[in-house]
Formats: C-alpha cells, sequence, structure tokens
C-alpha cells in the first residue's frame, strides 16, 4: 500500500476548512434572507466540526407549508433530505421494518417533523452553495406566503 504524502496529508487538513467556510456562507444567507423561518443549530465550540452537512428546521410553520417548501426545493433542483420521510434512516419510525423495538417519542418525532438535512457535495463549486441556500431561503418563505410564485 502507498503511504500518505505530506500533499496529501495537507489536502486532509484544507478540506475541512473549505467546507466550513462554505457551510458559514450557507448560514449566513438562510439567516438573512429566512430569518426566523429556518433554524440551524449552533454548533457546539468544543467540537471541530466538518459542514459537509447542513442540519435545519423550518420554525412556525404547519404540515401543508412544510410539504410546499421540499416541493419547491425538489422542484428548483435542491434535494433537501426530510428527517421525517419514509426512507430516511435518522427517523425512528423507519428501524421498524429491520426488527428495532418500537417506542413512543413524542420529542424527538417534533423535532424532526420540521427538520431537514442538505448534503454538501465536496465536488460542487464554491459558488453553488450561495445558489442552493438562497432556494432553500426562497422556498421558506414561498412556504409561507412570502415570495412571489417562482
Amino acid at each position: 500500500p502507498r503511504r500518505a504524502s505530506a500533499e496529501d496529508l495537507h489536502g486532509v487538513t484544507r478540506r475541512p476548512r473549505r467546507y466550513n467556510e462554505r457551510y458559514a456562507s450557507v448560514v449566513e444567507i438562510l439567516q438573512t434572507q429566512a430569518d426566523g423561518l429556518i433554524v440551524v443549530p449552533d454548533q457546539d465550540e468544543r467540537v471541530g466540526g466538518v459542514g459537509d452537512h447542513l442540519n435545519f428546521r423550518l420554525e412556525g410553520v404547519d404540515d401543508e407549508q412544510n410539504a410546499l417548501f421540499r416541493q419547491t426545493c425538489i422542484s428548483m433542483g435542491v434535494p433537501v433530505s426530510w428527517f421525517q420521510s419514509t426512507v430516511n434512516a435518522r427517523w425512528h419510525v423507519n428501524w421498524r421494518k429491520y426488527g428495532a423495538p418500537e417506542f413512543d417519542l413524542p420529542n424527538t418525532d417534533a423535532m424532526l417533523r420540521y427538520a431537514y438535512d442538505l448534503k454538501m457535495p465536496p465536488y460542487f463549486d464554491d459558488a453553488d452553495f450561495p445558489h442552493l441556500a438562497e432556494v432553500i431561503a426562497y422556498s421558506a418563505n414561498y412556504a409561507v406566503g412570502n415570495a412571489e410564485d417562482p
């Protein structure tokens, strides 16, 4: 097997910084353009995160608005992943088909009801990320009637 070169190791330390810069740019746009509608949890400063995924939730929406948000994002080419979809492994209900015990978790379900994940692919260009964020912010505003039709 090939040993890692100094260049390989430099890339390993450079990538998280780049991902985190992209992450910060997306969060800034969401906070600016959809403040109050989209909540991005603060990262614990004790943890060195790598911004290759963005978790967020919609605030102050109902189920119909939540569905419209998803539909609008997807129709505009941004595949946000809803935590309560029937294919999302993070939702405990989906584990049942694999024999997991059944638990009543109302607080978890309430949090996941309006929660999303956005993959932030490393092969995208830096310029793609503001566009992703603008589509998400627009979709949230559109869902609650604060934006015109796309």
